[in-house]
């Protein structure tokens, strides 16, 4: 979000974009879908690879082998 405070304008991360920015890189640098689920506090991996999944270096050319 950017607002403006007097005569600057000021970059406001949401919650949300700062957790995101935290668990993309790990997922992209080929850190377990398990190890970033402790990380953000995930209730089980499935929730976390339906959110940061498309990250995950290689996971459509697996999905694509097994057809």
């Amino acid at each position: 979000m950017i607002y403006k405070r007097g005569k600057y304008y000021w970059y406001e991360f949401e919650f949300a974009g700062k957790r995101h920015a935290y668990a993309s890189p790990m997922l992209q640098q080929g850190e377990s879908p398990a190890y970033v689920k402790e990380q953000m506090g995930h209730h089980s991996i499935p929730t976390t690879v339906d959110l940061y999944g498309h990250l995950i270096p290689g996971g459509n050319r697996a999905a694509a082998n097994r057809l």
